[in-house]
């Protein structure tokens, strides 16, 4: 009997060893949350100055990673004063009444074609308005550290964002790419 509860002792260690996925810190100097659009045929870039996150996430172990990524979207830069302004309007990010977004990952999914390589499926979810996100991420790990080069496309009038004023996309482009850096080190 005893051995018995030697070994169920021993087995639930390792089991509750092994169910949680690494911490990793985000280093915000080395790390950039981009996107690029076109307005009236011009395009345009902009950037995101301020945001940051909770990372859990182990290759050996992506049934328990998880990343929470928060956006502080009063720190839209777009280097065009009309469109920073343009930007912060009800009809737009409303930053007013929505000053944060919130990117929550619901999977990893390894893409065997390609090393390194995942699919992030996700819901972001700004003004109240969540929506399935899918990224395409290369993860690198050495050692205690980590970086992400990730690419996703959101339909910006899925969101309600400048919907009003143009809702077929005309004046500004409906797709939006993004291209996600991150730098991060194991806690």
């Amino acid at each position: 009997m005893r051995l018995i509860t030697g070994l169920l002792t021993l087995l639930s260690i390792n089991v509750s060893i092994n169910i949680w996925a690494s911490q990793w810190d985000i280093i915000p100097e080395q790390s950039s949350i981009t996107f690029h659009g076109t307005n009236s045929g011009s395009a345009f870039d902009g950037t995101f100055k301020s945001w940051n996150g909770n990372i859990e996430f182990d290759p050996n172990n992506l049934a328990s990673s998880v990343a929470f990524i928060y956006v502080d979207l009063t720190s839209v830069e777009t280097n065009n004063k009309t469109y920073n302004t343009t930007l912060a309007t009800s009809e737009w990010f409303d930053l007013k009444s929505f000053p944060k977004a919130v990117y929550k990952t619901t999977s990893f999914i390894k893409d065997n074609t390609k090393p390194n390589h995942y699919t992030v499926n996700g819901t972001l979810d700004i003004k109240n308005i969540s929506i399935p996100v899918v990224m395409d991420a290369e993860i690198i790990i050495n050692g205690n550290t980590a970086s992400l080069n990730g690419k996703a496309v959101v339909n910006r009038l899925n969101f309600d964002l400048g919907k009003k004023p143009d809702p077929d996309g005309k004046w500004v482009s409906a797709q939006i790419p993004l291209d996600i850096k991150v730098q991060a080190k194991k806690l």
